[in-house]
């Protein structure tokens, strides 16, 4: 089989190619993501930025193969042949390598997360891969133009790394140190600099559309966030209608904040401090409210479905009208709250304060 043809089978719907003879096939940027490749034969392939994600790449032969910068996430490699094969600046997050022959294999810049496998005995780090997970070293690391999106890089060090345009959306940086790092023409958008270093860091051109900061966290220059798109989470800050879904919001002190209409949806709010805060008709469907004290805030029509409020402290709180279907309210403090008219169906109110608390017939609860 030839390139044309397999691209051909491939955009046809086809998946299966296990067991094809493939040497030295140029697949350069090709977008192979799930493709069954097992037991075939890619030795000396240029696959240099393809796309494998969640490709089956087990008993592979890929002697001499270039996967540069190739997109492994999810990808089955066990018991693959990468014998003298070029894997820089790769992505094998979440990727398993067990049973795979990396013999004079180049794994520089190679990144990896808690959740990949690697062959027993063999060291990612020694072999100049970047780990990617909270609390890693990344001090000088080459990451020109990678894509980390949605990462959690929390109180990691990024000091002097080259992150020049790197996809860099929705990464959690929180109390992260990026001292002189290179973020020009970064896409820093919805990203989590709650308590971040940013002194000596170089942002020109860089995106902070929707970036999260907070009060310790410390920009280079004169450089005003908020005039760039960000959103400083303090207490007592106006957000209203502020998108703010799926942000990491952690313990975040939101004590009075305007967050009318406000999207939350999917955020993790545990145990935040949204004490007295104006949550009124705001979009919280899915979120993380462990443990989070919303005494005293007004949730007049918020939707609430299918948060996650267990242990949450709602003493005095205002839910007048609120969706809280599916809404798991174990052990949470509900004393004195208002839930006139809200709809309470398949809540879980196990163990929950309900001293004091407003309730009407209106009040649908099963």
């Amino acid at each position: 089989m030839n390139v044309e043809e397999l691209l051909r089978h491939y955009a046809a719907g086809e998946r299966d190619f296990s067991k094809s003879i493939l040497r030295g096939v140029d697949l350069t940027e090709a977008d192979l993501s799930r493709a069954n490749f097992s037991g075939a034969d890619l030795s000396r392939a240029n696959l240099w930025g393809a796309c494998l994600y969640r490709a089956n790449l087990s008993s592979t032969g890929l002697y001499r193969a270039n996967l540069t910068g190739v997109n492994l996430y999810e990808a089955n490699l066990q018991s693959a042949s990468l014998v003298d094969a070029h894997l820089i600046g790769t992505n094998l997050q979440d990727a398993d390598l067990q049973g795979t022959d990396l013999r004079g294999a180049v794994l520089q810049r190679a990144l990896y997360n808690q959740q990949t496998w690697f062959p027993q005995n063999f060291d990612p780090i020694q072999a100049g891969a970047y780990l990617i997970a909270p609390n890693t070293c990344l001090q000088k690391a080459h990451l020109r133009e990678v894509n980390l999106a949605g990462v959690d890089l929390g109180q990691s060090n990024l000091c002097f790394a080259n992150l020049i345009e790197a996809d860099l959306r929705g990464v959690n940086l929180y109390r992260s140190s990026l001292f002189g790092a290179d973020l020009s023409g970064a896409d820093l958008s919805r990203a989590n600099l709650r308590g971040a270093f940013l002194q000596e860091a170089d942002l020109q051109g860089a995106n902070l559309q929707g970036v999260l900061y907070n009060e310790e966290t410390l920009f280079s220059g004169n450089l005003d966030p908020a005039q760039e798109g960000a959103y400083l989470i303090a207490a007592n800050v106006s957000l209203p209608g502020a998108n703010l879904r799926g942000a990491y919001l952690s313990q975040a002190n939101l004590m009075g904040a305007n967050l009318s209409r406000t999207v939350l949806t999917h955020a993790d709010l545990f145990r935040a401090n949204l004490g007295v805060a104006d949550l009124g008709q705001s979009h919280l469907r899915q979120a993380d409210l462990r443990g989070a004290n919303l005494s005293g805030a007004d949730l007049k029509q918020a939707d609430l479905q299918g948060a996650n409020l267990f242990r949450a402290n709602l003493f005095k709180a205002d839910l007048r009208g609120a969706n809280l279907s599916q809404v798991n309210l174990l052990e949470a403090n509900l004393s004195r709250a208002d839930l006139r008219g809200a709809n309470l169906n398949g809540v879980d109110l196990l163990d929950a304060n309900l001293k004091e608390t407003l309730m009407s017939d209106q009040v649908a609860y099963h």
